[in-house]
């Protein structure tokens, strides 16, 4: 039988506007509360419209490169992109 291991869990939300450069911005802040905080981050929601939202991945990897400037936000974006078929 296993043992249940006490933790604390927070909840929180991150809200930026979707002006250019504020999607590497939101990714540089995910990617630094990771790597000094332990914080992951499955995805992340566009809203363009009300009631309309494209759901992300987070892809770390890419995530880097957009803050580099050798991604597009807009590539990351469709290359994340979750629910496609």
């Amino acid at each position: 039988m296993n043992e249940f291991k006490k933790k604390y869990i927070a909840d929180f939300t991150l809200v930026t506007s979707a002006d250019k450069g504020d999607l590497a911005l939101l990714l540089k802040t995910l990617i630094e509360l990771n790597s000094e905080f332990g914080v992951s981050v499955k995805s992340l929601l566009f809203c363009y419209e009300p009631f309309s939202t494209i759901s992300i991945g987070i892809s770390y990897e890419d995530a880097i490169a957009v803050i580099r400037g050798e991604l597009s936000e807009d590539a990351y974006i469709e290359r994340n992109r979750r629910g496609r078929k």
